[in-house]
């Protein structure tokens, strides 16, 4: 279950790539979440709060991530073609970074659920 560092990783060499105006090829392999969607609505009210919590901001954000990955070549490819952002590449850049700290937000999370202390979740 999570985030591997390949995916880190990848996220990494993506934004380097960005920040030297380039774009590398992103084929992703997408986090296997299909288990959580289909079996999360039986196992959920197994869990306790916090349990359901922070499942539902792991996988919420590792798909987050997968969708950036699988669809950052054409936007940005559409996003540089329609000028809508002065420095796309920049943007980018900063969008991956955002997502590197998410991963390590998520690598926690992940590690505090299989130790048996899943983080408090606060819903506003």
């Amino acid at each position: 279950m999570g985030i591997d560092t390949s995916k880190i990783d990848h996220l990494n060499n993506l934004k380097e790539a960005l920040n030297k105006q380039r774009l590398l090829p992103s084929q992703n392999v997408s986090c296997i979440t299909y288990l959580y969607d289909l079996y999360i609505g039986d196992v959920g009210p197994r869990l306790s709060e916090d349990e359901r919590g922070s499942l539902n901001v792991i996988y919420g954000s590792i798909k987050v991530v997968d969708k950036f990955l699988e669809n950052i070549f054409r936007e940005l490819i559409e996003v540089k073609a329609s000028e809508q952002l002065p420095e796309p590449f920049k943007a980018y850049a900063v969008m991956c970074e955002e997502l590197i700290e998410r991963c390590h937000l998520i690598q926690d999370l992940i590690k505090e659920y299989l130790e048996g202390k899943p983080r408090k979740i606060a819903w506003d």
